[in-house]
């Protein structure tokens, strides 16, 4: 089948996988959605070059976003950023950027490449949890919130996406 299927996995939660990639990764499915919410404002960031990675280089909003995450993540997370994202996690730095580049970059591309022009007027930061533990406890303690699925949730209101990683990056 030709071009990509589009399909509900869940309630708010688009699943877009193509004919020919092994399997749809489940923090896609995630990404997808707070892209998705992220494009429904009516202004966008410029884009953000992949050469930019020093905060002397980071757009505005995303350097201000990344302080924001930075402040609020507990000890031990490695902070980054992926353009357009912010990503936080408390699994091992080379893990975190590991998932940072080989799935929301890779996810990130081609969503752009397929369904959008502009980057997301918002900087959404994805929040990575090792396993079922940290995920309901760090849920609880920075945002103030019980996890409304086992997986993950996008937060409007947080500008994030709240993941249980241990869960697979692919299911």
């Amino acid at each position: 089948m030709a071009g990509f299927i589009a399909g509900i996995f869940c309630p708010g939660l688009i699943v877009v996988a193509g004919p020919h990639r092994r399997r749809v990764r489940l923090l896609s499915a995630f990404l997808f959605r707070g892209v998705w919410a992220a494009l429904l404002s009516p202004s966008f960031l410029p884009a953000a070059s992949a050469a930019a990675r020093s905060s002397q280089e980071l757009p505005a909003a995303l350097q201000q976003r990344l302080q924001e995450v930075q402040a609020l993540a507990p000890a031990g997370f490695t902070v980054l950023v992926q353009p357009p994202f912010i990503v936080a996690g408390d699994e091992p730095a080379d893990t975190v950027r590991e998932r940072a580049k080989n799935t929301v970059s890779w996810t990130v591309d081609r969503l752009k490449r397929d369904f959008f022009a502009k980057e997301p007027e918002e900087v959404i930061a994805i929040w990575l949890f090792k396993d079922d533990a940290s995920y309901a406890a760090n849920t609880r303690r920075l945002f103030q919130m019980t996890p409304l699925s086992r997986y993950g949730f996008y937060s409007p209101r947080h500008r994030a996406l709240i993941m249980n990683i241990g869960t697979g990056a692919s299911n």
